[in-house]
């Protein structure tokens, strides 16, 4: 992940300084987890969900944790390990005499943690998208009624529907994704209806039609059937019968 990051170490194979020791024994893995996950993610590195490329599936969980922090606590590690403000007044400080936590609250202090000092479980961080894949994208021309066929094109575009399935959004490329680039453009599909225009061998027309905008894409059939099945559940089944405005 790069220096900047993460620092390999052994404890057997590297000679290890004061300042390492010290950092170990104030953190620990118990210690750390709560912080780097002190808003838990709501999926865990594991077997790939549909759609997504198995190989990338730890690589993006680690990124998401330690580069984006999408799970960590406020403040930077150092300060949050030495002081973390807790409910109804407390504090947990850190003791350098006996290498242990201890509890806060104005002049009353506790080497175990009191019950009315525990945090309020936090809501999972949803992280990893619902689905994901290429489509091609209908895009050029106007908008409006002069809208201009002979202007317009398909351009494969990666989309991703988020955990919460409301909306699909469009990049470039997965790496794009990946990266956390903004997204070229989203679109919502809580209300929207969704309908199969056209089928053609092996292609499959179809379109999403928002109060917004109107997406008009194309996939395999195999890709149909997976983006059909994982829409269901927000726009319904993705019958034929619809128009497109370029009929």
């Amino acid at each position: 992940m790069g220096t900047h990051i993460s620092k390999v170490r052994a404890v057997n194979a590297d000679d290890w300084n004061d300042d390492w020791v010290d950092t170990m024994e104030k953190w620990g893995n118990a210690r750390a987890v709560g912080f780097w996950e002190a808003k838990p993610p709501s999926h865990r590195a594991g077997p790939s969900p549909p759609g997504a490329i198995a190989s990338r599936g730890i690589s993006d969980f680690i990124r998401a944790k330690y580069t984006a922090r999408l799970f960590a606590a406020a403040g930077e590690p150092g300060a949050w390990h030495a002081t973390l403000q807790l409910s109804n007044g407390w504090t947990r400080m850190w003791d350098g005499g006996s290498r242990n936590w201890y509890y806060a609250c104005g002049e009353v202090t506790a080497w175990e943690a009191p019950p009315e000092s525990t945090l309020p479980p936090q809501p999972p961080v949803p992280w990893w998208p619902a689905y994901e894949g290429w489509l091609e994208k209908k895009s050029g021309g106007k908008d409006g009624e002069s809208k201009m066929k002979l202007l317009q094109r398909w351009d494969k575009r990666y989309f991703v529907l988020l955990t919460s399935g409301t909306s699909i959004s469009y990049y470039k490329s997965d790496e794009a994704f990946r990266k956390r680039e903004p997204a070229l453009g989203t679109t919502q599909c809580q209300g929207a209806k969704a309908f199969l225009k056209e089928v053609k061998g092996d292609q499959h027309r179809f379109t999403i039609l928002s109060a917004e905008r109107e997406l008009k894409l194309r996939a395999s059939a195999a890709d149909f059937r997976a983006w059909s099945t994982a829409l269901r559940p927000v726009v319904g089944e993705i019958g034929s019968g619809g128009k497109d405005d370029d009929e």
